[in-house]
């Protein structure tokens, strides 16, 4: 996981100064497990895809969903840079995953949530011809006070045992 937020970190500056790196990361391929929960869940076969960022996904995410007036108007939460850094969190043990149409271009899109101190809204593109799930935008919610009452415990070390290797 750790190594996925090293390559969105990577597409974030790349897209600061374009001297800095590459406009594209492969995050990781799909388990054949996630792609099955997938397939269970919206229908679409994504065997032997890869998630992959970019930097227009970037972009997109804080040009639409990153001015906290906006974002409040919607009943939404500002999304900053830190927030990227849940995107391979969400993509791995999202709360829910569904079809979500298609978006403007004709493109089918996945949606992941995954709640957190706030709830991540995370939708991919479906890019069949190049086998890759895009990240296309986010953005987040507040949880709402009974919403709130209804969540497992975040995980800390005095709940969660140590894993040995």
């Amino acid at each position: 996981m750790e190594k996925a937020k090293q390559k969105i970190r990577k597409v974030i500056d790349a897209d600061k100064d374009t001297s800095k790196g590459t406009s594209k990361e492969v995050l990781f391929t799909i388990s054949a497990d996630m792609a099955q929960g997938i397939k269970n869940m919206t229908g679409v076969d994504v065997s032997g895809y890869k998630h992959t960022i970019d930097v227009s996904g970037i972009n997109h995410t804080i040009k639409n969903h990153g001015n906290e007036k906006s974002e409040a108007s919607r009943g939404q939460i500002a999304i900053t840079e830190k927030d990227f850094e849940k995107i391979p969190e969400t993509l791995t043990t999202p709360d829910n995953i569904s079809y979500a149409g298609k978006d403007a271009k004709g493109n089918d899109i996945i949606r992941y949530t995954k709640k957190f101190n706030d709830e991540i809204y995370l939708f991919e593109e479906i890019r069949t011809g190049k086998k890759e799930l895009a990240f296309e935008t986010m953005y987040k919610r507040k949880i709402k006070g009974s919403e709130q009452l209804n969540m497992p415990p975040l995980l800390t070390s005095e709940t969660t045992p140590l894993h040995q290797n």
